[in-house]
């Protein structure tokens, strides 16, 4: 029985500390990036352990910021934002973003994820 306990509780505490969040992500500065339309992309790049991400946000004229989805980076902690290693482009009322990872040149290795700009 306090085998099972002991194993079960090592579990848990295993799955809380790999959890995003559990214990807290290391935020980078926030990145903002102006667009054509009046409106400024927010890229609020975090790292944890040895993973990274991103949340991307829209600012728009109003004001109002809107969450437009998550990007993933390294396995390894690497910030490519915050590196640097990203492009942005508007295209047919979207905002496409592509990365890349600091050990590769190669395009296939790069991500591009496609977020539409909602309406007001």
């Amino acid at each position: 029985m306090k085998k099972t306990v002991l194993i079960l509780c090592a579990a848990v505490l295993l799955l809380c500390s790999c959890t995003p969040g559990a214990s807290g992500r290391d935020y980078r500065e926030d990145i903002n990036v102006p667009l054509k339309n009046g409106y400024t992309l927010i890229i609020r790049e975090w790292s944890y352990t040895v993973g990274s991400g991103a949340e991307i946000y829209l600012s728009q004229k109003d004001g109002k910021t809107v969450f437009l989805g998550r990007t993933t980076g390294g396995d390894d902690g690497y910030c490519p934002f915050a590196d640097g290693n990203y492009e942005i482009a508007e295209k047919d009322g979207c905002i496409v973003i592509s990365w890349g990872f600091r050990a590769s040149d190669n395009a296939s290795d790069r991500k591009t994820k496609t977020f539409e700009i909602p309406n007001k």
